[in-house]
């Protein structure tokens, strides 16, 4: 008689990566037998349900969810066995989800604005970590030095694009790390010297109680230019159109009127009347 002794089979898992991983990360499992005979067999299990089509002694999948548990059984082709088919250990898998990175940049006080105005631009980054870092950009060109959450300048220029790089320092499971923000585009316009003349109807002398028109007439004062009337330092309640008419001027009554527009020098032309 020949009589063989009885082996022992068991198995064990190990995976190529670390049990806690990113979602999507590939990860493969492989079974290590010991008495598995030439030809053993097995089965991958997650939890206890088995996974279709894993029969190899390998097993690689890139859809792991949290807390997915891990484990193949052998069955041995040897012929005097014990403990067949056997179980392996289990691996406890720790799947956190990706986290994209993004930044938005918003301006104050406008997009639109004069020329030498101060502008800051603010960078608010989503998922960017305790320490992010920022790159600005005037269209395609980095701006040197300006790597803090806001830029300020006064030196943009007509049509200027700005926007920012923010790079994340989250770890480890991001995506689309750095992350370019949206652009703004600068309207700045020219400063434009502006100035208002204003003429009586009647001329300078009149008698009492006489009704008199004051009209003004700017220079670069817009599609809607704003006015206010002036009787010596003082402005004339609710007089704001370009003409002022009134029959209550006494002798020595200084008039002016101001106007401004946006980008404009506000100046003001008096007129004495006496």
């Amino acid at each position: 008689m020949t009589v063989n002794p009885l082996l022992p089979v068991s198995v064990q898992i190990s995976t190529n990566t670390a049990t806690t991983i990113c979602d999507g990360t590939s990860v493969t499992f492989t079974a290590t037998p010991t008495n598995g005979g030439v030809n053993p067999a097995y089965q991958w299990f997650n939890g206890a349900n088995p996974i279709v089509g894993a029969t190899n002694s390998t097993y690689t999948t890139n859809t792991l969810i949290n807390g997915d548990v891990i484990s193949v059984q052998l069955t041995s082709d040897e012929l005097c066995t014990t403990g067949n088919p056997a179980t392996s250990n289990s691996i406890t898998m720790t799947v956190n989800p990706v986290l994209p990175v993004s930044v938005s940049i918003t301006v104050s006080p406008t997009d639109e604005i004069c020329a030498g105005t101060s502008v800051t631009f603010t960078a608010t980054p989503v998922n960017g970590g305790d320490n992010p870092t920022y790159q600005w950009f005037s269209g395609i060109n980095a701006i040197p030095g300006e790597t803090n959450s806001t830029y300020t300048t006064s030196s943009l220029v007509n049509g200027e694009v700005i926007s920012v790089v923010c790079k994340s320092n989250l770890t480890p499971c991001i995506s689309n790390n750095p992350a370019t923000s949206n652009s703004i585009t600068m309207i700045v316009n020219p400063l434009l010297p502006v100035s208002v003349d204003i003429i009586a109807s009647t001329g300078n002398t009149i008698c009492d109680g006489t009704s008199v028109t004051f009209t003004a007439t700017p220079t670069n004062g817009g599609l809607n230019p704003a006015y206010q009337w002036f009787n010596g330092a003082n402005p004339i309640a609710g007089e704001t159109n370009s003409t002022y008419t009134t029959n209550t001027l006494i002798n020595g009554d200084i008039i002016s009127c101001t106007t401004n527009i946006r980008c404009g020098l506000c100046n003001r032309k008096p007129g004495h009347i006496q």
